[in-house]
């Protein structure tokens, strides 16, 4: 949002396609991750209901052979009868990815590890009385611009809040919208964006009847996105970024870098709000399904070895 530069590409999130016997399309997104001894590729449910909706269809991720479907055991969160996924809080799912497909990923593909991961219970503003909130927009980042090109001693000051204003109140909804998906010449080209918004408060969670322990909020504003000239700039609708990352900024020595925290799944466009499960609690479903099956294996290595 001010000045920030990224240690590492963020080569976690790949687009998802479509493929049927009559359309190959761009509908999503979806984050690599190694952890657990795995790579797991998480991305939102109703990505997946695609596959149950129609016949002989698959979703694909690009390899170094172009297009494969993506392999290995899928944990699908179905819906319930009578229940709808525009109300459905959670909307995770994730495939535990074969070998097979980890080992022919994309060379622009690059799982984040355990350490470029956040699994804290809660992301919400904290206030800095450094920026009050009565500036108006335009007049807040003129002022910035003018605080970072006159380094002097108290202006260093003031930049070391606003670096902590940024990192206490940025929240970075990252994905692959399908208004940048191009095809010509059976090449296929996406490109990411990286929607910036402000994390919510206690009572905002509350107001909009979510638990701030499971899911993430944030608002994303009426003023599209800023580039590192603080110039305004309208962002591309939202469409296909459903499964991307969800990102806090932390300082480093360097200047920023980022930190993996949630899933994305919804956009309330009156609200302007992004919506996504805490990476903390996709983890806890991960690890419950795991602990389970691994139960499931002791059993009946248990009744083949009685038998």
């Amino acid at each position: 949002m001010i000045n920030i530069k990224f240690e590492y590409e963020w080569n976690e999130i790949c687009p998802i396609f479509f493929d049927n016997e009559k359309v190959f399309e761009q509908i999503g997104t979806g984050v690599l991750i190694n952890i657990l001894e795995n790579v797991y590729l998480l991305t939102a449910s109703h990505i997946i209901d695609e596959l149950y909706k129609y016949k002989n269809s698959n979703l694909l991720i690009p390899t170094i052979d172009g297009f494969d479907r993506i392999a290995g055991t899928l944990y699908h969160r179905k819906l319930k009868e009578n229940e709808n996924r525009d109300n459905d809080k959670i909307d995770f799912s994730y495939y535990k990815l074969s070998s097979e497909i980890v080992k022919k990923l994309h060379y622009d593909i690059v799982p984040l590890k355990k350490d470029q991961i956040d699994f804290s219970n809660s992301f919400m503003f904290k206030d800095v009385d450094i920026l009050e909130k009565n500036i108006k927009h335009k007049e807040l980042y003129k002022f910035v611009k003018e605080i970072y090109s006159n380094q002097t001693l108290e202006n260093k000051k003031i930049i070391n809040e606003i670096d902590n204003y940024v990192c206490n109140t940025t929240i970075i909804f990252a994905g692959y919208p399908n208004t940048k998906s191009k095809s010509y010449n059976d090449v296929h080209q996406s490109e990411a964006v990286y929607y910036y918004a402000r994390a919510l408060s206690n009572k905002e969670y509350m107001n909009n009847n979510y638990d701030k322990n499971i899911n993430i909020l944030a608002e994303h504003g009426k003023y599209g996105v800023i580039d590192e000239n603080f110039n305004l700039k309208t962002s591309p609708k939202p469409n296909g970024i459903s499964g991307g990352g969800i990102y806090k900024i932390i300082r480093t020595n360097d200047g920023f870098d980022r930190k993996l925290i949630g899933i994305g799944h919804t956009y309330k466009k009156q609200k302007h709000l992004f919506i996504g499960i805490n990476i903390n609690y996709c983890m806890h479903i991960i690890k419950s399904i795991e602990e389970r099956q691994n139960y499931l294996k002791g059993k009946n290595s248990e009744l083949h070895s009685t038998l």
